[in-house]
């Protein structure tokens, strides 16, 4: 196993402990008698340190793995299962890509995998929306725009961005473009969004709205595994309103999965509600099951949370 092997092997493991916990609030909530699960109520969680951010762009951290599962989606993403040990076919099945937003994991067998192993191509499901008003679907286009906010000149970029500038054609040659170019030009949300859209990135298109093509510089066997990391959320197109991860985005957040944040205060408290523009059909790993879901930061005192309660 090669270093970059390991680093997502790792991270698989990362995201399996963040899905495993948000499982609380989808396969993993109270049952009846029947077995079916009950609806409603909320769930507290309670974190020394929050997720530092609410953008999928630099989060690297647990916390932040756990809130993204219930907002922010993916094209491929890990299933929600808690595997006893860390090896056998549990847990090879857990750290396995499934399709999240994209109808079908790409491979050479039906056709999302070119026979030179260059060229993924991923359908989105149609139905997924953002929480706009009104609903819109969720396109290509905002894979592209996550992709090139991914080395922003503001203070978060990508949390790693090597899985990305050596892999997908034209990125590395992107990011020093759009450095070279802010070196000398004000760091603005209106300036840094002008410049993305209008630089195109070589190795990503969009044949069509629900279709994301991606185009390697070789072939990687990993690159399944790479888009399944957080990093690569769709990004709507509101949030060019705003520098990444700035204090301003945290308070504008959207959402294409089953909550939505209806309160962030830093250091304190995260809120998350049910997103009405989400719908179970269109989305095959995630709940939708209890009322609230409440996070308190900055203590890991259950009686603290009881206090304010």
């Amino acid at each position: 196993m090669n270093a970059r092997a390991r680093a997502l092997a790792g991270l698989a493991a990362a995201l399996l402990a963040a899905t495993a916990l948000a499982a609380c609030s989808s396969s993993s909530a109270a049952k009846t008698a029947s077995g079916a699960p009950l609806k409603g109520g909320t769930l507290r969680v309670i974190s020394n340190t929050g997720p530092g951010s609410l953008d999928p762009i630099p989060t690297y951290n647990f916390a932040g793995y756990e809130l993204e599962r219930g907002y922010a989606r993916q094209l491929l993403s890990y299933p929600t299962t808690s595997p006893p040990t860390a090896s056998g076919t549990a847990w090879t099945r857990s750290t396995t890509p499934v399709p999240d937003m994209a109808t079908q994991v790409p491979s050479t067998a039906n056709g999302g995998i070119s026979g030179n192993g260059l060229v993924y191509t991923y359908h989105i499901r149609s139905g997924v929306d953002w929480n706009s008003s009104p609903p819109r679907q969720v396109t290509a286009a905002d894979f592209i725009r996550e992709f090139q906010a991914f080395c922003n000149p503001g203070q978060f970029p990508v949390g790693n961005s090597t899985y990305f500038t050596s892999t997908i054609a034209g990125f590395s040659s992107y990011c020093n473009a759009e450095a070279g170019h802010f070196k000398h030009a004000k760091v603005a949300p209106a300036n840094v969004a002008a410049w993305q859209n209008s630089h195109p990135l070589s190795g990503l298109s969009a044949p069509s709205p629900l279709t994301l093509q991606v185009r390697l510089t070789q072939p990687a066997s990993d690159f399944n595994q790479i888009m399944a990391l957080p990093f690569v959320s769709a990004r709507p197109k509101e949030y060019d309103a705003y520098l990444p991860a700035s204090a301003q985005l945290n308070q504008h957040t959207m959402s294409d999965g089953p909550y939505q944040v209806s309160s962030y205060v830093p250091n304190k408290s995260i809120v998350l509600t049910p997103n009405p523009a989400w719908k179970q059909a269109t989305d095959p790993l995630r709940h939708q099951y209890v009322s609230k879901v409440v996070v308190t930061l900055g203590t890991s005192s259950e009686q603290t949370v009881l206090t304010d309660l």
